[in-house]
C-alpha cells in the first residue's frame, strides 16, 4: 500500500509538472519495458506493471503513440498493451526476429493469443511491425521475411483484423535494394540514424530527408503504400568507436530533435522517435560510455532532458490520437539503381 501511495504521488507530480508546460506533442515514440540484460532473472530484466504504468503516465502527455520491439520478450504483449490502453495510448505492435526460427514462432504464437483474448484490437493497435533490422543484420534471407510476414497476414485475417497494416521495418536501404518488399507490406516502415551514418549535425536533417525522397515514388505508387518512420533520434552522451565525426550530445540532440520534427511535419510524415527513455541496462552489454544508453527523451528517473525542455515543452499543435495508421508524403525523385545498404554501425535494440 504505500509503495503503492508513493508510486501515485511520483505520477501526480512528474504529470503535472508536464502538463503545465502546455505540451508539443510528438507524432510517436519507440518504448522498452527492459531495465536490465539478457542473462539477469525476469525481476531484474523487466519492469514491473508499476514501472510500466509509470513510464507510461509520463509518455501520455508528450504523445498519443508508442511503438513495441517484441510481444514475447518480458511477456511485453499481455503486459504493455492493456497499460496503454488505460493511458490512452495507441501501440505498434513489434514482432521480433533474428536467425534463430523458434524466435518467430513463439512471437507468432504470442501474437495469436493476444488476438484471440482481445487484447489485440483495431482500436488500441495501429500496426503490426514483423521484425525489426533483421534483413539489415543479416539474420533472414528476403524470402524468410517476406514469408513471416506472409504468416502474420493470415493470422490477422483470420481474426478479422483486417484493419490493421503490417510492415517490415529495416533501413531505407534494404528497401531500395529489395523493392519486392513493398508489394507485401501495407506501408514503408523506415529505420534512419543520420548519427549511426556518422553525419555532422549540421547536415544530418538533409541527410534524412535525402534518404527518405529516394523512398517515397516507390513507397507510395498507386496511392496505397505510405511511409512511416519507424525509428530516428540522437543521443545526448556517449560515444561509440565506430563513429567519428558525429557527436553525441544535448545541443546536437536538440538540433536534430528540432529539425528532424520540423522536417517531418513539414512532410507529413508520422514517425516513432527513438527513443521514450535512457536505456542503462545496455551498457552493461556495450561499455559504460557508450552512446547506446543515451538516445532517450527521457533519463532513467522518468525527467524530460534539458535538451528537450524548449523543445518539446513548448507552445505547439497536439498530435491526433491514432494518426499513425495512415502516412504518406507526395513528391521526390527515385533512388538510384542498384543501390545497396549503406555500411554503418549497428544499433543496439532491446527486444522489447
Amino acid at each position: 500500500m504505500v509503495i503503492k501511495r508513493i508510486l501515485s504521488t511520483a505520477v501526480i507530480a512528474v504529470t503535472l509538472t508536464l502538463a503545465n508546460a502546455q505540451l508539443k506533442k510528438i507524432s510517436g515514440i519507440n518504448y522498452s519495458m527492459r531495465k536490465g540484460a539478457d542473462w539477469l532473472p525476469h525481476p531484474n530484466k523487466c519492469k514491473s506493471t508499476e514501472e510500466i504504468t509509470l513510464d507510461l503516465d509520463v509518455l501520455k502527455t508528450v504523445t498519443d503513440n508508442i511503438r513495441l520491439y517484441s510481444v514475447g520478450d518480458c511477456d511485453c504483449g499481455s503486459v504493455v498493451i492493456p497499460i496503454a490502453r488505460r493511458a490512452g495510448l495507441k501501440v505498434a505492435v513489434g514482432l521480433w526476429v533474428d536467425s534463430n526460427n523458434a524466435t518467430f514462432i513463439k512471437e507468432k504464437e504470442t501474437l495469436e493469443t493476444l488476438m484471440a483474448n482481445g487484447i489485440i484490437t483495431s482500436s488500441n493497435v495501429v500496426s503490426i511491425l514483423v521484425s525489426s533490422e533483421a534483413l539489415y543484420r543479416n539474420e533472414i534471407s528476403l524470402e524468410m521475411g517476406i514469408k513471416y510476414l506472409n504468416q502474420i497476414k493470415e493470422l490477422r485475417d483470420r481474426h478479422n483484423l483486417q484493419a490493421i497494416p503490417l510492415s517490415i521495418a529495416d533501413i531505407g536501404d534494404i528497401y531500395i535494394q529489395y523493392p519486392q518488399i513493398i508489394d507485401h507490406v501495407d506501408f514503408c516502415a523506415i529505420n534512419a540514424f543520420p548519427y549511426w551514418e556518422d553525419k555532422d549535425i549540421k547536415e544530418a536533417a538533409s541527410r534524412f530527408k535525402s534518404r527518405i525522397q529516394g523512398l517515397i515514388v516507390p513507397c507510395t505508387k498507386g496511392g496505397n503504400v505510405k511511409i512511416t518512420i519507424s525509428e530516428t533520434g540522437w543521443p545526448t552522451d556517449g560515444r561509440s568507436e565506430k563513429v567519428t565525426i558525429a557527436v553525441a550530445s544535448h545541443v546536437n540532440a536538440r538540433r536534430y530533435f528540432d529539425e528532424f520534427t520540423s522536417l517531418a511535419e513539414m512532410e507529413g510524415w508520422n514517425y516513432y522517435y527513438f527513443e521514450a527513455f535512457d536505456s542503462a541496462w545496455k551498457l552493461e552489454q556495450v561499455g559504460e560510455s557508450h552512446v547506446e544508453g543515451y538516445f532517450g527523451l527521457f533519463d532513467g528517473n522518468r525527467k524530460l532532458k534539458e535538451a528537450y525542455l524548449d523543445s518539446i515543452l513548448s507552445p505547439g499543435q497536439s498530435s491526433t490520437p491514432g494518426t499513425l495508421r495512415e502516412s504518406a508524403s507526395t513528391t521526390s525523385s527515385m533512388p538510384a539503381q542498384g543501390t545497396s545498404p549503406t555500411t554503418q554501425p549497428l544499433p543496439l535494440h532491446s527486444r522489447c
